[in-house]
């Protein structure tokens, strides 16, 4: 007496397979190619996450960033008139106010260029953990197609 095939088998994993049926090299290529596809879809998902995620707290920061600029030019404006007034009293007026701003603005174009210099190596909004993703899935079909 023949036994019913189990329930969570499909009919056909129990009956003998043909040499047609078995995995070709082309179906595997076929599988890895279909991998690697949903690998890569899988991976701009996550950058298009990850530069959401920057996105989001650099408009958090932006507008704080921005009213603290303008209390600091404020303030920044008021200390430079103080230091003005201070050294009218040993000066003229003009020279007072010429000296006081020939140092505000050699401060700011300092401050300018070392921000400069920082924005060389500034790497916001680059996805670094899909990049490293990437390269652990690069590495990890190098390993396969090996």
């Amino acid at each position: 007496m023949a036994t019913a095939p189990s329930p969570s088998l499909p009919v056909t994993a129990l009956a003998p397979r043909t040499p047609a049926e078995v995995d070709s090299t082309a179906s595997i290529v076929r599988g890895a190619i279909t991998d690697v596809g949903d690998i890569l879809k899988a991976e701009i998902a996550l950058a298009k996450l990850e530069i959401a995620d920057d996105a989001k707290a650099l408009a958090r920061t932006l507008p704080i960033g921005t009213a603290g600029i303008v209390l600091a030019l404020l303030g920044t404006a008021l200390v430079l008139h103080a230091a003005a007034m201070g050294l009218d009293v040993v000066l003229p007026a003009w020279a007072a106010y010429l000296i006081t701003a020939g140092v505000a603005m050699g401060g700011g174009a300092a401050m300018i260029a070392y921000a400069a210099n920082r924005l060389k190596d500034w790497k916001s909004f680059v996805p670094e953990r899909t990049i490293a993703s990437l390269e652990e899935n690069q590495e990890w079909i190098r390993r396969k197609l090996s």
